[in-house]
């Protein structure tokens, strides 16, 4: 098995459980926020259906194999594109990454045109996603220690 086979397989398996989780998953619409479109899961339903492992397991998908993206002007957020929605940690910006996961109350989800951008919301929110990003919450965005390399935005995205 080359190293390329390793990452498709591996990108499969991330694919494969992100659905399971994403299918088995309550998803609220955020009404307090109308202006930006985008629903939710929270920590406490999970706890409550005894699957609080399988949240923080979906957190811990987003970041450690999720990209980063420009969230208005001043933020950049990781989010996991997949089947057309993109997902997030409610603390997705937050340094250092390890901490995402013990900090987690709620994982979001807006769904994405076919340039990974929000389908709704404010124009602020859609800027053309970049051809080549950094890859992963541990590349060089945070300073950490994945490899960091530019990888096409197409590589990225699981399946949108």
């Amino acid at each position: 098995m080359t190293p390329g086979d390793i990452e498709r397989v591996a990108a499969a398996e991330v694919l494969a459980a992100a659905r399971a989780f994403i299918e088995a998953s309550r998803w609220q619409f955020a009404r307090t926020q109308p202006w930006l479109p985008h629903e939710y899961t929270a920590k406490k339903w999970h706890e409550a259906d005894d699957t609080l492992e399988d949240f923080f397991a979906m957190a811990e998908r987003i970041r450690d194999n999720g990209i980063w993206l420009p969230f208005g002007k001043k933020r950049i957020v990781c989010y996991l594109i997949v089947d057309g929605w993109r997902y997030w940690t409610q603390r997705g910006h937050v340094e250092p990454p390890e901490a995402w996961v013990d900090i987690t109350k709620v994982i979001n989800r807006a769904e994405v045109d076919d340039e990974g951008n929000p389908k709704y919301g404010p124009k602020w929110l859609t800027g053309k996603v970049p051809e080549q990003i950094t890859c992963c919450a541990l590349g060089t965005a945070t300073g950490g220690a994945h490899h960091g390399k530019m990888c096409d935005r197409d590589q990225m995205r699981l399946a949108v």
